[in-house]
């Protein structure tokens, strides 16, 4: 199952599954990132946008990560985003000057499942 997990100090805060989410079965393919209580990955600190990223699914099972905008950024392994990322397992994600990081897990596996079902 593909996984975000959310950590500050190298301290998981929460997590997020991207498969059925919705907990009904229906899929969901995108989860908002941002300060807001409404974002489905709450990120709690001033430099983090109400709205800040977006974690989207296509239709391979890949998913992916693209800033909304925000004042302060969306860094990949320490490098401002412009365009969206593809993310896998062990890549870095900053929002602002935080400290908080996005984690994604398993996410080849979520991909091998995608491709195996069509």
């Amino acid at each position: 199952m593909a996984l975000l997990a959310l950590a500050k100090d190298g301290a998981t805060v929460s997590s997020l599954s991207l498969e059925d989410t919705a907990g009904s079965g229906a899929s969901r393919t995108s989860w908002v990132v941002g300060r807001s209580l409404d974002c489905d990955i709450n990120v709690p600190h001033q430099s983090v946008s109400r709205r800040h990223a977006r974690v989207f699914s296509d239709a391979e099972g890949g998913f992916y990560l693209e800033d909304l905008g925000s004042t302060h950024g969306t860094h990949v392994m320490g490098s401002r985003i412009t365009e969206p990322v593809r993310l896998f397992d062990g890549l870095r994600v900053s929002f602002g000057t935080s400290g908080f990081e996005l984690v994604p897990t398993n996410m080849m596996a979520a991909v091998m499942r995608a491709a195996q079902a069509a």
